[in-house]
């Protein structure tokens, strides 16, 4: 259930009369990703078939519609159930709330453990097999779907998480021992939330169609306040339609992203990252406080403070992670049409990376525009096919990473990790490989007060995964055994120079022949699966090659020179029989490296 504003001066509800014969329905009307207008989508429906209209003609004055559903399998009494919704008075007037029917809550959740028969024995045995980061499995509460959209730590260690479904959760012990964590759920009803973030110790959620903040006004546990930050963009209820976020930066300004798969041009904002500015507070009067309007919760109102929504910039397709990192916005995209493979980008203002946007972008954008600007990482499709959340590595509790920045693989239920450097001002870096195993599609990152990491994911429909759960909530420890690795990579003007984890054998790793190197990049022509030029054979393009390994005085670091190397390419490397003095090999041995930029000499 979303609440959303309206300003009618009058209603009127319609009942159409059931229709046994098969009939179609229409859908919608968009763009279809390349070329002209999509034809009408229509959807064929057989047997009886009912439809409400509610038609709220434009006014002046505020006014609250709440719109509730419900399924019915018998076809007469869905019928009663549709004849209920038009038989109610509706009350015009300022602060009015027009009901079209209330029904009854299902049996709320209880709290205890009581956890779905066989989870916690089924998952907790899978195990890792990781010496370095262990993998553990959260028995989940009967009857959630925790399809998770987003989830952030509270001030006092509890874990919120918000759901597909419409919820929010309370995870209440969830840095403890996994089968003693409580679940209490402290919302509902809302639309498909795609993020949560705990910012001054409120919870903040992106709805498809507003961002919202949650208050516990009465301090029961559950939330009886949702304020509406803004609402200020475009949606059309296409399924493919998703918000996500927020990001915050230092000056208090949310940023939200919107998908621009599907869009339709004249809808605001679709394919873009939003900033939603603080703007001075606003007077409440009686009739937002929601008081007595007689919602379930104590209902929707605007924010005490105004806020204005703006385009920040645009060109995203469909945006799934978003992070703040050393002062600058990220966010992953996924491929698709116009995107030719998932990739990282550093959001700047103004700046269009790629995919056709809706307004205010000009009309002739909605046909592609080469003149995007460059991921910082381009993630190889073998490894990524669906990248999602982002988080950064906070200190050296999860191993010798700090600092660096990892990001959710949905389809491989897996976890990437990103070293990212500046290069003639911009941000670009190398892609590794760095945990699998969790029980669903990794969407969701984030690093708890204990140092570890979180992980929540899903199944669903056409959001498919390797992993064998339809939903998980997993927790990723470090164990102290410090694995050999590439730590970093940092380009130099004729190739790049590694950093180890642990000392690197001299020989094996100083030999040239033990690294192999090739380079490639990507079209950009409006398919839905753009070939990763130059690595393919039908497509020869510039070769590179490993000339020179020089091992540093102390081991821990190779200078590789590979004569070739293009900006605007990504550059692969593998280590084929490298090992560290130990004689262990490489727990990862290839990376690919973005190289938009080449330092000069």
């Amino acid at each position: 259930m979303n609440f959303s504003p309206w300003r009618p001066a009058a209603s009127r509800r319609t009942l159409s009369p059931p229709a046994a014969a098969a009939h179609a329905v229409l859908l919608q009307t968009e763009r279809d990703g390349k070329g002209p207008y999509s034809a009408v989508l229509t959807n064929v429906v057989s047997g009886p078939h009912a439809q409400i209209t509610l038609t709220v003609p434009p006014s002046a004055d505020e006014q609250v519609v709440e719109v509730a559903t419900v399924v019915r399998v018998d076809v007469v009494e869905a019928l009663d159930v549709a004849r209920e919704f038009t038989s109610a008075p509706i009350n015009a007037g300022q602060g009015a709330v027009h009901r079209l029917s209330v029904f009854p809550s299902q049996t709320p959740i209880q709290t205890r453990n009581d956890f779905r028969d066989g989870v916690e024995s089924a998952l907790t045995s899978r195990g890792t097999r990781d010496e370095s980061f262990i993998i553990e499995h959260f028995p989940v509460l009967k009857g959630i779907k925790l399809l998770v959209g987003g989830m952030d730590f509270l001030p006092n260690g509890d874990l919120a998480i918000c759901t597909y479904a419409g919820e929010v959760w309370i995870v209440e012990g969830a840095t403890g021992a996994l089968a003693q964590a409580r679940w209490r759920r402290f919302a509902r009803g809302l639309n498909e939330p795609g993020g949560l973030r705990v910012i001054d110790g409120a919870i903040c959620v992106t709805q498809k169609g507003e961002l919202t903040r949650l208050r516990d006004t009465d301090a029961d546990g559950e939330a009886d306040l949702f304020e509406c930050l803004t609402d200020g963009w475009g949606y059309t209820g296409n399924y493919h339609i998703y918000a996500t976020g927020p990001a915050l930066d230092a000056a208090g300004n949310f940023y939200v992203m919107i998908t621009g798969h599907r869009p339709i041009h004249e809808v605001p904002f679709m394919g873009w990252c939003v900033r939603v500015k603080p703007i001075r507070p606003m007077s409440l009067d009686a009739d937002q406080t929601g008081e007595g309007v007689g919602l379930r919760h104590a209902g929707r109102v605007r924010s005490s403070t105004e806020y204005v929504t703006e385009g920040f910039c645009s060109g995203l397709r469909v945006p799934n992670g978003f992070w703040e990192y050393n002062g600058d916005l990220f966010m992953t995209d996924n491929q698709g049409h116009w995107i030719a493979a998932n990739k990282l980008n550093h959001l700047q203002a103004g700046k269009f990376y790629g995919y056709p946007p809706a307004w205010p972008a000009p009309l002739a954008q909605f046909n592609g525009d080469t003149n995007f600007t460059l991921p910082a990482v381009w993630f190889p499709y073998a490894w990524v096919r669906s990248a999602s959340g982002i988080a950064t590595i906070p200190d050296d509790r999860f191993g010798p990473f700090k600092g660096q920045m990892l990001v959710g693989e949905f389809q491989n239920a897996s976890v990437m990790r990103v070293a990212l450097e500046k290069v003639n001002g911009q941000w670009q870096g190398a892609v590794f490989p760095f945990v699998k195993g969790f029980a669903s599609g990794v969407n969701r990152i984030v690093f708890g007060p204990d140092g570890k990491l979180y992980a929540g994911g899903l199944r669903m429909g056409h959001w498919t995964s390797i992993a064998p759960q339809p939903h998980s909530l997993d927790r990723v420890s470090f164990s102290g055994k410090v694995p050999f690795e590439i730590r970093e990579v940092r380009a130099q003007p004729d190739g790049f120079e590694l950093t180890f984890t642990h000392p690197v054998d001299p020989a094996s790793a100083g030999a040239a022949e033990n690294w192999d190197a090739l380079q490639y990049t990507y079209g950009y022509d409006g398919q839905h699966n753009a070939p990763e030029k130059d690595r393919d054979e039908k497509i020869p393009g510039p070769s590179v090659q490993v000339t020179q390994a020089i091992v540093s005085a102390g081991r821990r670091s190779v200078r590789l020179h590979i004569d070739g190397c293009q900006p605007r390419h990504v550059v692969m490397v593998r280590a084929l029989d490298v090992k560290n003095t130990a004689g262990q090999k490489l727990r990862q041995d290839t990376f690919h490296y973005t190289l938009d930029q080449i330092p000069p000499q």
